[in-house]
């Protein structure tokens, strides 16, 4: 009796010390921002749009994709914790006259990696081959920003028979160090259990806000919309680990000389871009052959973003030379509307 009474206590202050610690931990993690995933579920039925597709790849991975308009497919790459919202612009400026085609990355927007997916460079080459094959698109013009511009330039020195054209937005270069350096530190950071823990799920919207706003020459431009839509599909279920995942892996992947690309190529560089920097556009511009560069005073590391009408007035420009459209007269003005966000 006395030694049931004896683990009867001992079992009632362990759950108790469990309660304590559980309450300090939720009070620690509130005080530091922790927040949990937000249901896979809920942030497809909050964020699929009308133009919205889902294509189920090889490895099981669910891409997401939007297409909108007619003529010759136009396929853009978004940036590292961005997703396919962020070439509206471009969209209502361009859909008049060709397809364009966005599509949500590994660990971004709406589209859930597979369960040991392959997250290297080759991985991405891989997954958007998949893709474009999907979809049945043999040969595209194909533009990127930041992280999506250097699997755009990859793919294009990989796959010139698929690349009619090439477009490239604060791209990240073969050798970009601040980029290195960035992740490095990330890498290290991960390495820490705790800080691993807030790396996940450290960070309040108004974080998530001043990161945005970092990165364009006019933080006023950073919609409470944006903000609250790129937050909630970071949050996604899944999206975060494969984030850290994208950062922790080191490339095993052969090296691509951008030198080998041969599809007509325009570069497009907001002089303000501190995270990628000018000195990397004009390297790319100085490496691929026939490459033309046009820097943008006053914006920062997503022009598209940030001055839709010109820069996609540029890109018309360039895809009408290259690959032509569906008729000159059906710009911007009578495109059809990309659908509204919510």
């Amino acid at each position: 009796m006395a030694a049931a009474q004896s683990m009867t206590q001992i079992a009632a202050w362990i759950v108790a010390s469990v309660l304590a610690l559980a309450a300090a931990l939720i009070a620690v993690g509130a005080a530091l921002g922790l927040r949990p995933d937000i249901p896979r579920s809920d942030v497809v039925r909050r964020y699929t749009m009308p133009d919205s597709r889902f294509l189920t790849l090889p490895d099981g991975t669910i891409a997401h994709v939007r297409i909108t308009g007619e003529g010759p497919s136009l396929v853009l790459l978004h940036g590292f914790s961005s997703s396919a919202w962020a070439w509206d612009g471009w969209t209502r400026e361009l859909s008049g006259a060709y397809r364009v085609i966005r599509i949500d990355a590994p660990g971004h927007g709406l589209t859930k990696m597979a369960e040991n997916a392959d997250l290297s460079p080759d991985g991405g080459i891989a997954f958007l081959t998949h893709v474009l094959d999907a979809l049945g698109e043999d040969r595209i013009a194909l533009g990127g920003n930041s992280m999506g511009g250097a699997q755009a330039w990859r793919f294009a020195a990989l796959h010139p028979e698929r690349v009619s054209a090439l477009i490239l937005v604060d791209s990240a270069g073969p050798q970009s160090r601040r980029v290195e350096r960035d992740i490095g530190q990330v890498r290290r950071a991960a390495a820490n259990p705790l800080l691993r823990t807030l790396l996940l799920y450290g960070g309040g919207r108004f974080v998530m806000a001043q990161g945005l706003r970092s990165g364009v020459a006019d933080p006023a431009s950073i919609t409470d919309e944006k903000i609250r839509r790129t937050d909630d599909l970071y949050r996604a279920e899944g999206n975060r680990r494969t984030l850290l995942r994208l950062l922790e892996q080191r490339s095993v992947s052969a090296p691509v000389d951008p030198a080998t690309i041969t599809a007509p190529t325009l570069i497009l560089q907001g002089e303000q871009d501190t995270l990628v920097p000018p000195e990397v556009a004009r390297a790319l511009a100085a490496t691929i052959p026939g490459a033309r560069l046009i820097l943008y005073p006053g914006l920062g590391h997503t022009p598209h973003e940030e001055d839709p009408a010109k820069t996609a007035a540029d890109v018309r420009a360039f895809l009408t030379e290259n690959v032509g459209g569906r008729t000159a007269e059906r710009h911007a003005a009578q495109a059809p509307k990309a659908p509204k966000d919510r």
